[in-house]
């Protein structure tokens, strides 16, 4: 390090403030979606035990719960009919008419 005279006047240092809005504020989410995923890990990790420090009843490790099952079969596939039916022969197709007919 470089010595300073003493002669020299000392220096002014400055406050800098800056007044922002919150919509000014950069993000949580941009900074974080920046970081490695092992980092964003790390942080999580370090969150999730010190909130658990605050609970003394609970272990701090994630249990490990898994259970093996077995798919049966629930659906019975029946055979199915179609039949065919009639809209009837006294159908109008005429759109006017029938708003006619309808008074409209």
């Amino acid at each position: 390090m470089a010595d300073i005279p003493a002669t020299s006047e000392p220096r002014m240092i400055r406050k800098v403030v800056r007044i922002t809005s919150n919509q000014d504020q950069p993000s949580d989410y941009q900074y974080w979606i920046t970081r490695p995923i092992s980092e964003r890990l790390d942080a999580v990790e370090m969150l999730r035990q010190s909130y658990l420090s605050f609970l003394p009843d609970v272990p701090t490790r994630l249990q490990r719960v898994y259970r093996v099952t077995q798919l049966r079969a629930t659906h019975v596939y029946k055979p199915f009919k179609a039949e065919t039916f009639s809209l009837g022969g006294d159908m109008m197709h005429d759109r006017d008419k029938l708003y006619a007919e309808r008074g409209m």
